[in-house]
């Protein structure tokens, strides 16, 4: 980080007692040397945020024997993987050479002869490839990362079951790949170590969710937004860990589930856009710390329960159901006092309740739309929907849903 720039010199190839190679942040390029000697005493390479471009193709092709850390990260790396690191690396511990584009070839099969192995980055760059089974007998790796974060990858193939055997695996993303088929049937079971999955932009994965998924006692995030799963979600959950789960964007459908045990540190709840059916179970509205609740666009029915649990919810969205009766007294008090509240999105639903007359200074955002309000509740409401930020109409109170309701004298939907 001193802003150096230039080309990286040969003769750093001649410092035979170095064991730290540290050039992170600087405007450096050229060819990586390559180290005589097997490597000699060098043991970590970090050129992390490099302006590049790095030609790293005689590196990594040169046996390093004694390199045990390599991690080159967002630095326009030039070079190929292929089987030639197992015996150029055969101690290495951390392989990250994410976000380099220019860094191409394959998942090596001999990565089972790396039994050091604890830290496998390959996001971001253009390796070809399916995920060896070899990889399954990395008995020390903690976190395995392949695809892209935003581009598709050229990752194929089906993931094998036998990542189970990875007992020590704490973090698992696979995101924007070409993957295919199922998710195993005990997708891993018994990983006790797990704290993150993300499996996320996999449009092609496909198949129901197992219910080992949700039997991993110190998992904090469960991320699987954006790929093909469908089916019921299931309802037996051992989760107590979790913080952050998103299912948004799959096929997903049934009732959600009532059986989800103490879930009380969740900060992130988003089920939507999927076909969900029936009510919204009252735990859901029970999670004391939840802050992003997200139901929006399924096909929900039934009255809200009481929502005085959700003390610390900035988001609220349960938008394009089909959601009938009274707004409960807690959401309209969540309305007109705030609580840290910043999106409010109960649109497209059936509700002809009375609206709240006032916009707390913390929303941004409140979208009221296409209910089936009264023009008195509207006119009641004229404050806050003249308000910036709210949107309150149009409204359709004579479309077919909402003249088949039965509205009681207090302006609540009985039924349908």
């Amino acid at each position: 980080s001193n802003n150096l720039r230039g080309t990286l010199p040969r003769e750093l190839s001649l410092l035979s007692y170095l064991v730290t190679l540290n050039l992170s942040s600087n405007a450096l390029s050229g060819t990586m040397p390559v180290w005589p000697n097997d490597g000699s005493s060098l043991s970590q390479v970090r050129m992390i945020n490099v302006e590049g471009p790095l030609d790293m193709r005689a590196f990594l092709r040169n046996p390093h024997r004694s390199v045990t850390i390599i991690d080159v990260t967002n630095s326009s790396v030039v070079g190929w993987i292929n089987g030639s690191l197992c015996t150029s690396f055969p101690t290495l511990n951390e392989l990250k050479v994410s976000q380099n584009i220019g860094l191409s070839g394959e998942i090596p099969s001999c990565l089972d002869e790396l039994d050091l192995l604890r830290e496998i980055n390959l996001m971001g760059t253009s390796i070809t490839s399916t995920i060896p089974p070899e990889l399954c007998s990395l008995p020390q790796l903690l976190s395995l990362r392949l695809g892209s974060q935003s581009q598709l990858s050229s990752i194929s193939g089906t993931l094998p079951s036998c990542l189970n055997s990875l007992s020590e695996l704490i973090s698992l993303q696979i995101q924007h790949t070409q993957l295919t088929g199922n998710l195993p049937p005990d997708f891993l079971s018994g990983m006790q170590n797990l704290v993150d999955i993300n499996i996320q932009n996999n449009l092609e994965l496909s198949g129901t969710l197992p219910a080992s998924l949700f039997d991993l006692p110190n998992l904090r995030s469960l991320l699987l937004e954006d790929n093909d799963f469908y089916g019921t979600v299931p309802d037996q959950w051992n989760l107590p860990s979790l913080i952050y789960i998103l299912l948004k964007r799959n096929r997903l459908d049934g009732p959600l589930p009532t059986n989800i045990g103490p879930i009380d540190q969740i900060l992130l709840f988003d089920f939507s856009f999927n076909l969900f059916t029936g009510s919204i179970p009252l735990q859901l509205f029970e999670l004391p710390y939840v802050e992003r609740f997200n139901l929006g666009n399924n096909d929900l029915a039934g009255d809200l329960p009481d929502m005085t649990g959700m003390q610390h919810m900035t988001q609220f969205i349960i938008s394009h159901n089909s959601l009938t009766g009274f707004l409960p007294l807690s959401v309209i008090d969540r309305f007109e006092t705030g609580h840290q509240l910043d999106i409010i999105d109960i649109s497209y639903n059936l509700f002809s309740t009375s609206l709240p007359t006032t916009l707390p200074p913390t929303v941004r955002v409140i979208s009221l739309i296409e209910n089936c309000y009264t023009d008195e509740s509207l006119t009641g409401a004229a404050p806050l929907c003249n308000t910036p930020g709210a949107v309150c109409l149009p409204q359709s109170p004579n479309r077919p849903e909402c003249l088949t309701a039965n509205i009681d004298a207090d302006g609540g939907v009985e039924g349908n």
